[in-house]
């Protein structure tokens, strides 16, 4: 450059523009949180917090929750990958938690004298691997974001 600095690859216009779109990602994501809770209480797609299916209580405060991590994250984007991280963590670990809640409770049912309740229908395979994609894509997409302190 003319001032006698290199151009770096962190210098350069691609690498800001994906920053910048990642931690906008986030905040619109956190920031959806009313969307997906109409998908939920009103269309019934229960997309974003699978782990909850049959605790209503639980779920008003998960999303209580997540609209306070996005007005957390609009006041101070560079806190974004931190929220980020945090919350997609949180949201793996209560999914394994839910996983294994569920399959211990079709145990139970099969060591009893009733039928069998499979709670791993059709509908919950699909939210639980929709769920657990975001998860992931959004757990590894901020700990990106963290190692480059973006």
């Amino acid at each position: 450059m003319a001032d006698g600095r290199e151009t770096t690859v962190a210098d350069s216009p691609a690498k800001t523009a994906r920053s910048r779109f990642a931690t906008l990602a986030s905040v619109y994501y956190l920031l959806a949180t009313p969307g997906f809770m109409v998908l939920d209480y009103v269309v019934g797609a229960n997309i974003r917090v699978a782990f909850l299916d049959g605790h209503p209580g639980l779920r008003a405060w998960y999303y209580a929750i997540a609209l306070a991590c996005g007005a957390v994250v609009l006041a101070r984007p560079r806190l974004a990958p931190v929220v980020g991280v945090t919350e997609s963590a949180a949201n793996i670990g209560f999914l394994i938690i839910g996983v294994f809640v569920a399959y211990l409770g079709m145990l139970d049912d099969a060591g009893g004298p009733g039928d069998i309740v499979n709670p791993f229908t059709q509908r919950a395979i699909v939210n639980l691997v929709i769920s657990a994609t975001w998860g992931y894509a959004s757990y590894i997409n901020a700990v990106r974001r963290m190692q480059r302190g973006s």
